[in-house]
């Protein structure tokens, strides 16, 4: 399931009409990116899931060298796809390299509060992982989806170790 059907359900379930909003009301490229960050980047019902990483961030970066690996190559043009269209494991790939992480953590707790053991191509629970053990600074811009996911991953039961670790590690203030 790509992550807009997702999203089309929640919203139907939350009485949420029509397409997604615009990132911030108003915000065409002319705003610069840390203002549009601190402003609205962590209501994921403000997120235009029709615009790429590329777009969002306004960062286009040149074509992978001839000699990148697979996961660069995919990487890239991951971030030429709108988020919307992205996959439970589009997302994982993306958040496990750093990329994006600003509008696609939002998108990974929307995931995650429906099925924290959501899985990509990896196992059970890799998306979980993925978001779980990215730096800790990354959180400091995030306290609403810290609070969040601690609330989702507190209720969880019978993981395996490692994802026990890595729930653990993210708990401790």
């Amino acid at each position: 399931m790509t992550l807009a059907a997702a999203w089309s359900t929640a919203k139907r379930s939350a009485g949420i009409p029509g397409r997604a909003l615009r990132l911030v009301e108003g915000c065409e490229s002319a705003k610069p990116r840390s203002e549009v960050l601190g402003q609205a980047v962590c209501a994921t019902a403000a997120l235009d899931r029709d615009r790429s990483l590329a777009e969002l961030e306004r960062d286009c970066w040149p074509e992978p060298s001839a000699g990148a690996t697979r996961l660069a190559a995919a990487a890239h043009a991951l971030r030429r796809r709108p988020i919307g269209e992205l996959t439970v494991e589009d997302v994982r790939l993306l958040i496990g390299q750093d990329i994006g992480l600003p509008y696609l953590l939002p998108l990974a707790v929307e995931v995650l509060r429906e099925n924290p053991m959501a899985e990509g191509h990896m196992y059970e629970g890799d998306l979980l992982s993925a978001v779980l053990t990215r730096d800790l600074s990354v959180w400091a811009e995030f306290p609403a989806l810290v609070r969040e996911l601690r609330g989702i991953v507190s209720k969880l039961t019978g993981l395996p170790p490692d994802l026990e670790r890595k729930v653990d590690r993210f708990l401790v203030p």
